[in-house]
């Protein structure tokens, strides 16, 4: 393979600046990476682009664009130019010469504002683009582009002007010019109107008629503002004219436009007069044109993604289900209740001459393979089946055990299970279910249960019919539910795992090290192992584990006035260090050196243990703020005992006891197989990593990009001096390093 190639390869998985660094290396490169420079730009605050699209004098999208020009002396301060004058001549000609010469390399673009759509259509080069997103506040007022200039900048031919309300109005000139930048490039693969720029880019008027079929007279009324000037003869509604501009992008995939217009087209995706759009949102708040969803001669066979954004009814999701057939992922948020909507109870009676939703025909949907909903009782109600979904998601709650039990029969091969909350967790109906007839179910490999799960046993009955999980995620772990996933038999394809202890289970939660070998991630609060059982049991067999969370408690340790004494023998004599240079006199001190001694050869076979996790990114065995307990400016840590129970340890910057101290004496050095990782935390640990320390991770860590621990400010103020030198000087040898305080964000509270 040539270098060129090589190059190829390398280029898209290089960010901006990096991408950037490589045009200066030689001519080769150059022409390498050039291209790749301007494949995606982006006119937001993030640089580079924020100077090639922004003018000189703009401060952000809030703030508008401040004319930092002014007439005469200060008395006329406050007086503005026009808006095409307030940024020098030269520095919009490199703009404009810029995008010019490498505008047939940009690919994706995202679009905040007008100037961006103006610079793009005077250079009259940008017509390769493959992703065209719309964000921001696109309004006109103060950016520089006044609407007539935009409006020269489009052709009526393109973007006819009649199909808008005011001709004159300054968000017509605007969704115009956004639409000739969309018929300029006819490779466009995706469109997307986003939620913040539907309000300043509504301008089409609204036909008097949705019928997509129909061509109605439009040199009459056209309902209410709408209509224009139809004087050159054209008689094109803006649902004809919508359809014509994206059939005539071949590759458009992906959609999703206006709400005004959103509305207009989904019926025609239902009537396959748009044969290439593969994904939809519709975001219209109108939930009228879902009511007439029909199965059509020629149904929509190429619709696979589907997300609706309204609240919409039961029957909606029986018209969508029977007008797209070969639908494979559905997004809803959630059903609304209405007064057309029919009795949905099943044990309802059926009324003579009023339809139930149990009386209606049963839909087979077989094409449908993920869904995200979270009205589970409304979607096992509407008489639909979908025999080959494998993923539920977005659930708000699951009323009880029953309904959950319904779920996994009425899908029988689902993979993804999640719902947000299982109630029903003191009902003792529930625990008398016959769980134990139910077939297994082998497919389901995800299971995430957020609040309110089942009684205990209620819960290990249900796992013991799921033997092949391989991500369970629960809000809260009991011993009976642990020691069932600590077996062998049950943990033997589990490769990530996340739930909250609230009572420590030290040598369960070993056992899921040492009987799970394919976990790769576990975390958590409240997961802990104690040093004797990981010293003492067999080894951890999960060799493969990547993300890694877990307090390591009852490591022994010299309690502070021992480490006083210590420190000031080691200083009147270094040799000290060695325990056979003590007085056999002095029977204190040989104490402390045996129990020191002890200690670090305890924290050396705990660091082997994790030294042989070679694929860790994230090791954390840090203790988050979230289980401190504040009273004022001092901190309770609630600290458990090897005996099982608690004690409250008030902490004035003072770390937890019997942890790791990671200095080099007591077994860091063995971590240097740790070469892959990017986050270390050890937030409240006993700690004594110093200079030397920090020098060995820069040094064998080099993809270090994250440190918990050596944070030394409270609410902007320096609270450990020592904390901040080393955290300095680690900067300084990793730069880009960020020393970030400890927030768990992966657990569910």
């Amino acid at each position: 393979m040539l270098l060129p190639e090589i190059l190829e390869l390398i280029a898209p998985h290089l960010d901006i600046q990096s991408r950037l660094a490589c045009l200066h290396v030689n001519r080769l490169w150059y022409s390498v990476f050039m291209p790749w420079l301007w494949h995606t730009i982006s006119g937001d605050d993030e640089n580079p682009w924020r100077r090639l699209f922004k003018p000189a004098n703009y401060r952000g999208h809030r703030r508008g664009y401040h004319h930092v020009c002014c007439h005469g002396n200060s008395g006329n301060k406050d007086k503005k130019k026009d808006d095409d004058d307030c940024e020098p001549d030269d520095l919009r000609a490199f703009r404009l010469e810029q995008l010019k010469k490498h505008g047939q390399f940009i690919r994706n673009a995202s679009i905040y504002d007008s100037w961006s759509v103006g610079l793009l259509l005077q250079t009259k080069t940008v017509t390769q683009l493959r992703s065209l997103v719309f964000y921001g506040y696109c309004h006109l007022e103060h950016t520089g582009l006044s609407a007539e200039t935009l409006t020269e900048l489009v052709d009526d031919d393109d973007v006819p002007v009649h199909l808008f309300m005011k001709k004159d109005d300054n968000r017509v000139a605007l969704i115009r010019a956004c639409w000739q930048l969309i018929v300029n490039n006819p490779n466009l693969t995706s469109i997307r109107f986003m939620s913040t720029t539907t309000q300043s880019m509504s301008s089409f008027y609204r036909p008097v008629s949705n019928d997509i079929s129909s061509n109605n007279d439009t040199n009459g009324d056209t309902g209410g503002s709408g209509g224009g000037d139809n004087s050159n003869g054209l008689h094109l509604m803006p649902t004809d004219y919508l359809i014509n501009v994206i059939s005539n992008l071949p590759k458009l995939s992906h959609l999703r436009l206006m709400p005004s217009l959103s509305e207009w087209l989904l019926p025609a995706l239902a009537s396959s007069l748009l044969p290439t759009i593969r994904s939809y949102v519709y975001s219209s708040s109108d939930t009228s044109p879902l009511n007439n969803l029909m199965p059509s001669p020629s149904p929509c066979t190429t619709l696979e993604t589907l997300q609706i954004l309204p609240p919409i009814r039961v029957g909606h999701i029986r018209s969508i289900m029977s007008a797209f057939p070969a639908l494979k992922s559905l997004e809803m948020y959630f059903c609304k209740a209405d007064a057309a909507d029919p009795p949905l109870l099943p044990h309802n009676p059926v009324t003579p001459g009023k339809t139930t939703l149990s009386s209606m025909d049963l839909i087979v949907h077989i094409g449908l393979e993920k869904i995200k909903f979270s009205e589970v009782h409304d979607l096992l109600r509407a008489r639909i089946q979908f025999p080959n979904l494998k993923t539920f998601g977005g659930i708000g709650e699951i009323i009880d055990l029953r309904q959950l039990l319904l779920v996994l029969r009425s899908f029988p091969i689902l993979e993804h299970l999640e719902t947000m909350a299982l109630k029903g967790q003191d009902s003792l109906r529930d625990s008398r279910l016959p769980i134990e007839k139910e077939p297994d179910w082998v497919h389901l490999k995800t299971l995430i249960l957020g609040a309110n799960l089942p009684r205990p046993r209620t819960m290990t009955r249900i796992l013991a019919k799921m033997p092949n999980l391989v991500r369970l995620e629960l809000k809260s772990i009991t011993l009976d539910t642990l020691v069932h996933l600590s077996t062998a038999e049950t943990c033997r394809h589990l490769e990530h795992v996340r739930f909250n202890i609230p009572q420590p289970h030290y040598k369960e939660t070993n056992r899921l090290f040492v009987n799970c070998p394919n976990l790769k991630s576990i975390q958590g609060l409240g997961i802990a192992v104690l040093a004797e059982d990981v010293i003492a049991e067999p080894q951890w067999t999960c060799l493969g584990l990547q993300k890694l969370h877990c307090e390591i408690h009852g490591v022994p340790r010299l309690s502070q006035d021992q480490e006083k004494l210590w420190e000031e023998m080691h200083m009147d004599n270094a040799d000290n260090n060695n325990i056979n240079n003590i007085n056999k006199s002095d029977g204190n001190m040989r104490q402390i050196a045996e129990q020191r001694q002890r200690s670090l050869s305890v924290q050396r076979q705990l660091c082997q243990q994790l030294a042989r996790l070679t694929d860790l990114r994230y090791l954390n065995v840090g203790f988050p703020l979230r289980r401190y307990r504040q009273y004022g400016s001092s901190v309770v840590i609630s600290t458990r005992l090897p005996s099982g129970g608690h004690e409250n340890v008030r902490w004035h910057g003072r770390p937890v006891p019997d942890t790791l101290s990671f200095s080099l004496d007591s077994g860091l050095d063995e971590l240097a197989t740790l070469q892959r990782l990017n986050t270390f935390g050890f937030k409240a640990v006993n700690h004594q990593i110093g200079e030397d320390e920090v020098q060995w991770m820069a040094r064998h860590w080099r993809h270090l990009e994250i440190m918990y621990g050596l944070d030394a400010h409270r609410n902007g103020v320096l609270c450990d001096e020592k904390a901040d030198a080393l955290g300095e000087r680690l900067r300084e040898l990793v730069p880009g390093v960020k020393l970030s305080v400890f927030r768990y964000q992966d657990s569910f509270d």
